[in-house]
């Protein structure tokens, strides 16, 4: 299995997370592995799919609920 990965450690702007998207899905196939926090993650997922970019690990219901700040054991 290739390795490519996105990394969020703190807070991307929009723009370069989707510049950064595009470039790695060019390189990569059409397809990126995404790192960091469940809130960075799920940002940059959401701009995946808007690229038509194929997210190799998706983040779980349960690491979406925390990227909202959602406590999902009560």
């Amino acid at each position: 299995m290739s390795r490519h990965l996105i990394s969020g450690s703190g807070l991307a702007r929009d723009d370069a997370l989707r510049a950064a998207l595009v470039v790695a899905g060019a390189k990569f196939g059409g397809e990126v592995r995404l790192t960091g926090s469940a809130e960075f993650r799920g940002r940059a997922e959401q701009q995946a799919r808007a690229l038509g970019i194929r997210v190799i690990n998706p983040i779980s219901g349960t690491e979406r609920g925390k990227s909202r700040g959602i406590d999902e054991g009560r």
